[in-house]
């Protein structure tokens, strides 16, 4: 093969990669506009910037506490119904090393969406969770999972908390009712936010249907919890 061709295929190389990275920037940012018109039609403020801040203030949240370089992006704030409410694609990375000393490094993503439950009360942690083979393996060695009369709300649902009185305040029979009709709802509660947090990216289309699921639940918290 001749120089000449040789350096042909380097310079068309170059361009193609040129070309990639600039339509890439293109893409990330009508990304970007569309995210920050969206949060501007609801009053919401919209940082496409990692902030290791945000992650930070929610690591009560289990699956936020794994991994390391850890950081929150494609945040938004505002009010939902009259309540705080905050939303973030959550990234963290974790090593792995197969039998012959490869080590390979995995990114992580996970989105979360919050809102402030209560602006001067702070509750205990609870976790609320869909129960699965491997969690069911978990709690027979630890035993962390708490019973509840209803059988199949214990079979379907993994519920944690070091006050178990608090436990059963929350998951009360019209509680129990909502998550069995709502498969696959997840939550954590601690201080003052309640949040949800699921796999992958954050999407605009899922924000607001976790916003209302999240109001429900709280709207179905007892008035005894939020009295002095």
């Amino acid at each position: 093969m001749s120089s000449t061709l040789i350096a042909g295929l380097i310079a068309a190389g170059v361009v193609l990669l040129g070309i990639i990275i600039y339509v890439s920037w293109r893409v990330e940012k009508a990304r970007r506009a569309t995210w920050a018109r969206w949060a501007a039609e609801r009053g919401w403020s919209y940082s496409h910037e990692r902030d290791r801040s945000v992650s930070a203030s929610f690591q009560f949240l289990d699956r936020l506490r794994r991994g390391n370089k850890r950081y929150a992006k494609d945040v938004m704030r505002g009010v939902w119904r009259d309540r705080e409410m905050i939303a973030f694609t959550y990234h963290y990375e974790t090593e792995s090393t197969d039998s012959e000393g490869n080590r390979t490094t995995t990114s992580h993503w996970l989105n979360v969406v919050a809102l402030k439950v209560d602006q001067h009360r702070h509750f205990p942690e609870l976790s609320v969770v869909p129960e699965n083979v491997f969690r069911r393996i978990g709690n027979l060695f630890t035993n962390n999972d708490i019973d509840f009369e209803s059988i199949e709300f214990s079979k379907q649902y993994e519920v944690r908390a070091d006050d178990k009185k608090f436990a059963y305040d929350v998951c009360h029979a019209r509680m129990i009712e909502y998550l069995m009709a709502n498969p696959r709802t997840t939550f954590e509660l601690e201080g003052q936010w309640i949040a949800t947090v699921d796999t992958n990216k954050l999407k605009l289309d899922r924000i607001e249907p976790s916003l209302d699921h999240l109001d429900n639940i709280v709207a179905l918290l007892p008035d005894y919890l939020f009295r002095d």
